[in-house]
């Protein structure tokens, strides 16, 4: 369970609507991690700016700690009476963003203010963010639930009737009215009396302020667990030879604390990974490790954070802070990096500036050596690639392991980001000055003395000061969405002429998604259209080696399907293919939830294409996979 970030929405619906509901949104939650919860509610105010009165947190928590009710117990049974009983509130809600196949899902639940659940909504968004026009989606489906629904024709005498006559709407006003603010006062003047202790003052002395301080903290500030196991296995069609690793076994498990108070949180996930396979994916270290403080329009956030650039859902070439554990690139995984953000919210806009002290890499395939002719070698599936070995005397090739650049001043790592909310479009403009995630190498060559001649060529590897600018655009037209994002990397070859280091480039991708309305009663199907191209802005681009991994996609076409059968199937197929030439990759799914905390999938990723694609020179890799979640 996530921890809580509670809100109060009153709706006054269009005066076409029969009935009018009071709202109250009390949790806010996030299995993902990742979704920036106060954006998340920024959109829902704009959603609500017509048809809504937003009260403030505070008069939540003040009610919630007048009733001496932890935020862990905000969505009791119990606990929603009373909280719907003294805010007046029709319809309580709950919040949640969870991940599926890929898309982010966010989910609203409404219960009766007798504590029973009456029904959810739910939308896919598609990326770490909610736009005001997916928030606006959610809150009309809401009405049309409510509508669907109406109260029974009585209620018990001591319950607020669903169905507030207009004189029991809570009246929005600089300060709470008498009601709440007595329930909310309520549980402080025991706590600051004195019970034969003459340390503890009476209300007013020091240390009655003191004692009601301490009890507000404690009723105000949620500590929550939560954490994850998966077994997973990949296995390959064609059987591996005894160079290369035949598939993929592991178990992870994760744990994650989080506490949360309305001026600061704090957070860890911590993973523990055995790959009975492949033993260079064992992992135990923290995922994301961080604490934010957040003021008035502006937060700060520091520690070893995941961070998300970007508009569009399949394919995010502006996403360029955390490195990416490639040693599997048909499943690469994210990877938290040390850094501190700021973040400040100005109307419209929100500014965003960030400190990286520590540079960190891409987790590649391990190397183990060059053969004579210049081939890579590697006990990994997907290493493919050679260097040029000019003339015919015979080498021996030395290779140096990856080794990211030290920490320090010079290799220290900048950058801003800039959003604007205007009519409906969202436009983002950052620009990122880092390290090159991916080493260019950097060869040697000695001669050995007398004969036969030959040569010792020693290869090392060396990370560049990369500079990235990105743009990003994204509307929303009902159910119908657009998305774009650009990026030019200019590298430490800006003129094009050192062949070890990949010359100046740009990556553009676009395109649109639409999720259709609710079929056959409980079923939706989300489409997803990109294109995505790359160019070099001097030079050529690079495609041998690791440099293939800088633009995988040249010019290339990406599109999903997901279909929604009820809340527990999820059916879901991703292929990408070349416009220039044959490179096809199809990867269909298929996921099943169990008691809504176990998921079980499978799917298969069928690889095609000549060797000069990216996908067909992996032609023998395709795998079917299997895996079981259960999350706590």
């Amino acid at each position: 369970m996530k921890p809580l970030i509670a809100w109060l929405l009153v709706v006054v619906p269009a005066p076409a609507l029969a009935a009018k509901h009071s709202v109250c949104l009390l949790e806010l939650s996030d299995s993902t991690s990742q979704m920036p919860l106060g954006q998340a509610i920024k959109a829902f105010e704009g959603a609500a700016s017509h048809s809504f009165t937003v009260i403030s947190n505070r008069k939540v928590a003040l009610v919630a700690s007048g009733l001496r009710l932890p935020r862990t117990q905000w969505l009791t049974a119990a606990s929603v009476v009373l909280l719907s009983k003294r805010l007046r509130c029709d319809v309580p809600l709950s919040g949640r963003f969870s991940t599926g196949l890929g898309a982010h899902i966010l989910t609203l639940t409404a219960y009766h203010p007798a504590g029973h659940e009456r029904g959810e909504v739910h939308s896919a968004v598609g990326k770490t963010r909610v736009s005001v026009e997916q928030a606006g989606e959610l809150v009309s489906a809401l009405l049309t639930l409510l509508e669907g629904s109406p109260a029974p024709a009585t209620e018990p005498t001591d319950q607020p009737a669903l169905v507030a006559p207009p004189q029991a709407a809570a009246p929005e006003s600089s300060s709470p009215d008498n009601d709440v603010w007595a329930a909310a006062t309520s549980g402080f003047d025991d706590a600051a009396k004195p019970s034969g202790d003459a340390s503890v003052g009476s209300e007013g002395t020091p240390q009655g302020v003191v004692a009601s301080v301490s009890e507000s903290l404690r009723l105000q500030t949620a500590l929550e667990f939560g954490g994850r196991v998966v077994f997973q296995h990949f296995g390959f069609f064609e059987t591996p030879d005894t160079t290369h690793l035949g598939g993929r076994d592991n178990v992870e498990a994760a744990l994650r604390v989080k506490a949360v108070h309305p001026r600061a949180t704090a957070y860890a996930s911590v993973l523990a990974r055995a790959d009975f396979v492949d033993s260079s994916r064992n992992r135990f270290d923290p995922e994301e490790a961080w604490v934010e403080l957040t003021f008035p329009s502006v937060s700060v956030k520091v520690g070893r954070l995941l961070e998300s650039w970007g508009a569009t859902t399949l394919y995010n070439p502006t996403d360029v802070l955390n490195p990416v554990d490639l040693r599997d690139p048909l499943s690469p995984e994210k990877v938290g990096t040390l850094m501190a953000k700021v973040s400040a919210s100005v109307g419209p806009v929100t500014l965003e500036a960030y400190y990286l002290p520590v540079p960190e890499t891409h987790r590649l395939p391990t190397l183990t050596g060059i053969e004579p002719n210049g081939t890579l070698a590697s006990n990994s599936r997907w290493l493919r690639g050679s260097i040029d070995v000019p003339g015919s005397v015979p080498v021996t090739f030395h290779v140096s392991p990856f080794v990211p650049p030290t920490p320090g001043l010079s290799n220290s790592q900048f950058a801003v980001r800039g959003e604007l909310s205007v009519g409906g479009a969202d436009l983002g403009l950052g620009y990122a000055t880092v390290m090159d995630h991916l080493p260019s190498p950097r060869l040697e060559a000695v001669a050995e003395p007398g004969l036969p001649l030959g040569a010792n060529v020693y290869v090392d590897w060396s990370y560049k000061r990369l500079h990235v600018i990105a743009l990003d655009a994204e509307r929303a037209f009902g159910k119908f969405r657009v998305a774009a994002e650009a990026a030019a990397f200019l590298t430490a070859d800006g003129r094009a002429t050192n062949p070890r280091i990949a010359d100046p480039y740009f990556i553009v991708n676009g395109g649109f998604d639409y999720q259709t309305s609710q079929f056959f009663d409980d079923q939706r199907l989300h489409f997803f259209v990109e294109f995505s191209a790359a160019r070099a802005l001097r030079g050529a681009l690079n495609t041998d080696g690791v440099d293939l991994l800088r633009t995988p996609f040249p010019l290339s076409v990406l599109g999903r399907v997901s279909w929604e059968i009820g809340p527990d199937l999820r059916v879901e197929v991703n292929a990408i293919t070349s416009v220039e030439r044959l490179d096809v990759l199809i990867a269909p799914r298929v996921e099943y939830s169990f008691f809504d905390r176990v998921k079980a999938r499978i799917g298969v990723d069928l690889l095609a294409g000549d060797s000069a694609g990216y996908f067909g020179r992996f032609s023998n890799n395709s795998r079917f996979i299997a895996t079981m979640e259960a999350r706590f």
